[in-house]
Formats: C-alpha cells, structure tokens, sequence
C-alpha cells in the first residue's frame, strides 16, 4: 500500500519530467491571450478614442496586463487612457468558492478614478448592461471553452457594445463637464 510520502514522491518524480514543457504551454496560452486581447482593442482604437475625447494614443500605447491572485486572475490588454482612466479588454478566470472551479469571462472595463461620479451620472438603463466593482465600470460575458479560440472577435463586440453605451451617455467627457 502506499503511503502519502510515496504519492508525494511520485508526483514530484513526474512533474519534474514536464515541468519545463508545462511551463511552457502556459506561457504560450497567456501570449496568445494577450496578443488576441491587445488587437480587439487596437482594432477598436479609433472609436474608444472619439466617444472618449481623447487624442494621441496609438496602438503601440496598448500594454499587457496580467495579475495572479489565489482566486483570480486576468491577462488582458491595458491602455491608460489619462491618469483618471484606464482601459481593460481581456479574459479573467474567478475561482467559485463552492466548487473551487474557475471559468473564464471576458470582459471590457474602464477603471475611473472616480466612479462613484460617473456611476451616479449615468441613465439607470445602462446599469442593467454595464456592472461595477471599486472604480471599475465594465461589461463581462461569459467565455465558453469553444469561444476561447475566437477570443478577439468576442473582445471586439464587447468593446462595440461598450462604445455604444459610452456614446449615448455622452461618454466619459460629458461626465466630465457635468461635474
């Protein structure tokens, strides 16, 4: 019978033998990730930047972002828009507690410094779309493992969605001058 020393022994003996190649495909997913998520929103440039009133920023301003905690984690595509605001598109997997299963969303948030202005200036109907969490403002769908491979075209409809939202609302600059 085995014990757990041998279990443990056994699994490091096999983990060993993989660990470079595990390693590996993670860091080959994440950039796939990364790269899917900095083109939806590279590709959508031009739109965020008019219903923001924003000038000069370039694609090339797109940064990657990813964070790791214990129950969540997000690789994402970042642009700071200003320093009040900063824009996210991406994929973030949250652990459920219950199950200890996490399932992956993507999602386009506008992090605000101040939210709560914003949040309070924007017509009820778009809370019902939009979600906030802290200073973040976002849309989120839920990423199925078959939509995973299609991330970028997802990203790019979340992102129209959320342009459209911002240009009924008069965007980021009306809330602006509202204040």
């Amino acid at each position: 019978m085995a014990t757990r020393a041998d279990e443990i022994r056994k699994f490091l003996e096999r983990g060993s033998a993989s660990y470079f190649e595990a390693v590996g495909a993670v860091r080959e997913f994440q950039k796939e990730i990364l790269k899917q998520s900095t083109a939806a929103l590279a590709s959508r440039l031009p739109e965020v930047k008019r219903i923001l009133g924003l000038k000069g920023l370039n694609p090339e301003d797109i940064k990657n972002h990813t964070l790791l905690e214990e129950d969540y984690a997000d690789l994402c595509a970042r642009l700071d828009l200003d320093s009040d605001h900063v824009l996210f598109a991406g994929l973030e997997w949250r652990l459920e507690a219950d199950t200890r299963k996490a399932h992956p969303w993507a999602f386009a948030d506008l992090w605000i410094r101040e939210s709560d202005k914003y949040w309070a200036k924007l017509p009820h109907r778009c809370h019902g779309y939009l979600q906030r969490y802290g200073n973040e403002i976002y849309l989120e769908d839920r990423c199925l493992p078959e939509e995973i491979g299609k991330l970028r075209a997802k990203l790019e409809r979340m992102l129209d969605r959320w342009c459209d939202i911002w240009r009924k609302t008069g965007g980021i600059t009306a809330s602006r001058k509202k204040a």
